[in-house]
C-alpha cells in the first residue's frame, strides 16, 4: 500500500491509503497514514512506494503521521520498469483488440512462476471456454502435433510434468468462437492425478466476439435485385488470407440462355448468358464472367466499415420465374477449398 502523493497532508495523517502497483517484495507496506508527507517532503509524489523492509524505525516528529516502528524506503517507481512492476505469478492473455464470430483468432496464453514460487510435479494445465457458442482452442505442441478441443480440454501429459521455480512459457492458442456474444475463458494449474487445482493459478480472460458483418439488406426495386452489407469495425485485425464471396443460390432452377446482368460496388452493369441451367453460382465468377476480369475475392480485413453492395438482373428466355434468392457471405482463409464460414445470411421471395 502507499499513499495518494498529494502534498496537502496534515501532521496527524489522517487520509486515503490504496493499493499500489509495483514489485509485491518492494510494495507490501500497510499504507502511509496521511495525504502525504509535508513537513520534509512537501507531499510524497505519486509514484513512490513504500515498504517496511528497510530504513530504521519511524520518524514521528519529522515527518508527522508516521508512526514509531514504520519501516519503510522511497523509491523513484517507473511502472514500465519490469523489476519493479513485473507481471505476477499465474497465467496471462494476450488477445487481439477485436474477436469476430467464425473466424480464428490468435491469443498467447503464458504461464509463469515467481521466485518466490514453490516447485511443482505432475501438473498440467487445463482450460475451459463458457459463453454464448462453442470455442475450438488449437495449438501445437513442442514436437509440431496439433491439437484441437472444442470448450474444454486438457494441456500437457496424461501423467503431468515438472515445473521448477522462475517457470515461464507461451503457447499460441487459435480459437475460434461460433457465435458473436459474451466469453470467459479460464486456463488453470492441476494435478495431473487428482486434478485438484494448485496454489489458486486459475485466471480467466473475459472476450467480446462481434459478428464481422454489422446488417445485410436484399431487396428487389423494379425487377433489379440489390444486396447490401455493411462490415463491422475492427477487421483490421482479421488475418489478410482470410477472403470473402457471396453465395447466390435460387430454389428454383435459372433456365439456360439466361443473361444475367451483374453491377458491383455501383459500377457498370456487365452481362454474362447461362449456357446451362443453374441454382447457385458465386458471386466472384459471375463478376469474372461478365467482366472477364480476375477474381473479385478480397480480404476481409479490407472491408472494414465499408458498405459491399452488388445489383443483380435477369432476363429469362421466355416467361416469367417466382423463386426464393438466398445471399449468403462466406469467409475462407484456405481459396474456399475446405473451410468455409457463412459470416451472414438472407433469403427473399424474388420474381423475375
Amino acid at each position: 500500500m502507499f499513499s495518494n502523493g498529494k502534498g496537502n497532508g496534515n501532521a496527524n495523517g489522517i487520509g486515503k491509503s490504496y493499493q499500489g502497483r509495483g514489485n509485491p517484495h518492494v510494495n507490501e507496506g500497510e499504507g502511509v497514514p496521511g495525504k502525504g508527507v509535508p513537513s520534509l517532503f512537501g507531499g510524497i509524489p505519486p509514484g513512490l512506494l513504500m515498504d517496511k523492509d528497510v530504513s530504521q524505525g519511524g520518524v514521528p516528529g519529522l515527518l508527522g503521521g508516521i508512526p514509531p516502528g514504520f519501516k519503510f524506503r522511497m523509491i523513484d517507481h517507473d511502472p514500465g520498469d519490469p523489476d519493479l512492476d513485473p507481471d505476477p505469478a499465474g497465467f496471462g492473455y494476450d488477445l487481439p483488440d477485436n474477436i469476430f464470430a467464425g473466424i480464428d483468432a490468435e491469443v498467447s496464453v503464458t504461464f509463469k512462476l515467481d521466485e518466490e514460487s514453490e516447485s511443482y510435479e505432475n501438473v498440467r494445465f487445463y482450460f475451459k471456454a463458457e459463453g454464448d457458442g462453442d470455442v475450438t482452442f488449437t495449438a501445437e505442441d513442442s514436437e509440431g502435433t496439433e491439437h484441437t478441443f472444442t470448450n474444454e480440454g486438457y494441456w500437457g501429459p496424461s501423467d503431468g510434468f515438472d515445473l521448477g521455480a522462475e517457470y515461464e512459457s507461451t503457447t499460441v492458442w487459435t480459437l475460434t468462437f461460433s457465435a458473436a456474444g459474451n466469453y470467459d475463458i479460464t486456463f488453470s494449474l492441476i494435478d495431473a492425478e487428482t486434478e485438484d487445482l494448485i496454489a489458486d493459478f486459475s485466471d480467466a480472460a473475459q472476450v467480446d466476439v462481434k459478428n464481422a458483418v454489422e446488417s445485410l439488406s436484399l431487396e428487389q426495386n423494379e425487377g433489379i435485385l440489390k444486396a447490401t452489407a455493411i462490415y463491422s469495425e475492427g477487421l483490421s485485425d482479421v488475418d489478410e488470407a482470410w477472403k470473402v464471396d457471396v453465395w447466390i443460390e435460387s430454389n428454383e432452377k435459372i433456365p439456360a440462355g439466361s443473361e444475367i446482368m451483374i453491377s458491383y460496388q455501383g459500377g457498370e452493369y456487365g452481362s454474362v448468358t447461362l449456357s446451362e441451367e443453374t441454382d447457385k453460382i458465386w458471386l466472384s465468377q459471375l463478376i469474372a464472367d461478365a467482366f472477364e476480369e480476375g477474381d473479385y475475392r478480397t480480404s476481409l480485413a479490407g472491408h472494414e466499415g465499408q458498405e459491399i453492395f452488388f445489383e443483380l438482373e435477369v432476363e429469362l428466355p421466355e416467361g416469367e420465374l417466382t423463386t426464393e434468392i438466398s445471399a449468403t457471405i462466406m469467409a475462407s482463409n484456405d481459396d474456399f477449398s475446405h473451410k468455409m464460414v457463412e459470416l451472414a445470411g438472407l433469403t427473399e421471395e424474388i420474381i423475375f
